[in-house]
C-alpha cells in the first residue's frame, strides 16, 4: 500500500509527495481522510462507530513512522496517546514476562492507558519500520465530550 519505509526514528510525517529515498526530515505522502477512515474502520476498537465519528477521529490523528527497534510505548509511563498500526508489526512486552503479543496492521495499541489515564502496562517496540496513526488523549477526550456515542 505504501512505499517501503526508511528508518525515520519517530519523525512526524508531514504532507507532501513521496520522492523515493527518504532521509531524516524528508516528506512522505500522507493518507487521505478516506484512507484514514478506512484504516480506523478496520481496527476492532473503532469498527462499530458511525462514519461521521470516524472522520472526526481521522481529523485529529497524526501519522508517524517508527524505526525498527524504536519504542512506541514504555511500560510504567503515563499514556497520552493511542496508536493505530497501519503498516508493520509491534512487539508487546511485559517486564518480567517478556513478549506477550505481536500487533500488526489494523491493531490498536495503548488505548487502555490513553482512555483511562493510567500508566502503561507494557512496552511496545517496532519490529521493523512501523507506520501508525497517533491519537492524542486530549484531542480524543475533546471529541468524546462532544459526542456521547464515542464513549469507548
Amino acid at each position: 500500500m505504501w512505499p517501503n519505509l526508511p528508518a525515520l526514528r519517530g519523525t512526524r510525517v508531514y504532507a507532501g509527495g513521496w520522492t523515493g529515498d527518504l532521509a531524516q526530515g524528508s516528506v512522505l505522502e500522507l493518507l487521505s481522510t478516506l484512507e484514514r477512515v478506512l484504516a480506523l474502520k478496520a481496527a476492532p476498537l473503532f469498527q462499530d462507530l458511525p462514519s461521521t465519528l470516524l472522520v472526526a477521529i481521522a481529523g485529529i490523528a497524526d501519522e508517524t513512522v517508527f524505526a525498527s527497534g524504536e519504542v512506541l510505548i514504555r511500560e510504567g509511563e503515563e499514556g497520552d496517546s493511542l496508536f493505530v498500526v497501519l503498516e508493520g508489526a509491534v512487539s508487546v512486552e511485559v517486564a518480567g514476562v517478556g513478549e506477550v503479543a505481536v500487533r500488526n496492521a489494523r491493531s490498536v495499541i495503548g488505548e487502555m492507558a490513553a482512555i483511562s489515564q493510567r500508566r502503561r502496562t507494557a512496552t511496545c517496540t517496532a519490529r521493523g519500520d512501523v507506520r501508525a496513526l497517533v491519537v492524542r488523549r486530549q484531542a480524543l477526550w475533546g471529541l468524546m465530550a462532544q459526542h456521547n456515542e464515542l464513549a469507548l
